[in-house]
């Protein structure tokens, strides 16, 4: 049922749901049998749901697991999603007011101020100038792309004492890419739902990238501006505080 996905629940995890929904108060073997999630992942699974809010755990031997009321945990999720999407707007709304008055603003040379990046591949290249050039904080959201110069750049700039923290959103295609990103010695948190994407290095350059769902095309906008920095900063720092550790 892709549906769930909406909800944060991966593959695993909405079968597993399904399952103890149909048979009821089970324990993981049982669980196992009927949903088809191999034994060896079926209490990372469950634990999981519990974490999210989807099942309950009933302690004992062996234990036992049970759904909570689908109405009840869904109507929270939509009020938490609603609850975060007001607080993107007020935080958008902070953005679009900066940004105006950097477009309103005369620059002596405006292309070191605002720069146009076209291709992922550009962008990454940018990135690693950019971590060569960061001299305390490093903030990012991104899809943890394997690509040897970016992971490169990280480790470099963690060694010279760059402080990085990444932020993203655990899908079934990037899972693979974790174990390698770990391996730079950034601090990884992940969140269920993302819906921007963007950097912020030393508090006072921004980058922010637009990929083919909006546009057709993979732009990145380098915006140098300590005003636009700091409220993305901001909000990238309110987004920390609820993300999960990896």
């Amino acid at each position: 049922m892709t549906e769930l996905k909406v909800f944060g629940l991966n593959k695993y995890e909405s079968e597993t749901y399904l399952t103890l929904l149909r048979i009821g108060l089970s324990t993981s073997p049982q669980i196992s049998l009927k949903s088809g999630v191999p034994y060896g992942r079926i209490y990372t699974i469950l634990f999981s749901l519990e974490e999210k809010g989807f099942v309950k755990v009933f302690e004992g031997k062996p234990k036992r697991f049970m759904t909570i009321e689908p109405r009840v945990i869904l109507n929270r999720i939509i009020d938490e999603k609603m609850k975060e999407m007001i607080q993107f707007k007020e935080k958008t709304s902070k953005i679009i007011q900066v940004l105006e008055k950097i477009k309103k603003r005369e620059f002596e040379k405006p292309l070191e101020k605002i720069q146009i990046i076209e291709g992922k591949k550009n962008y990454l290249n940018l990135s690693v100038k950019l971590h060569e050039e960061a001299k305390e904080e490093w903030r990012t959201i991104h899809r943890l792309p394997l690509y040897e110069p970016h992971l490169k750049a990280y480790k470099k700039a963690i060694e010279r004492g760059i402080k990085i923290r990444i932020l993203t959103c655990l899908t079934e295609e990037n899972m693979n890419n974790l174990d390698v990103w770990k391996k730079t010695g950034a601090e990884i948190r992940h969140l269920d739902n993302i819906s921007a994407h963007f950097t912020v290095i030393d508090n006072n350059k921004v980058v922010i990238r637009l990929s083919d769902e909006y546009i057709g095309g993979y732009v990145s906008l380098f915006i140098q501006s300590p005003a636009l920095a700091k409220t993305l900063a901001d909000h990238f720092d309110d987004l920390w505080k609820n993300a999960k550790k990896v």
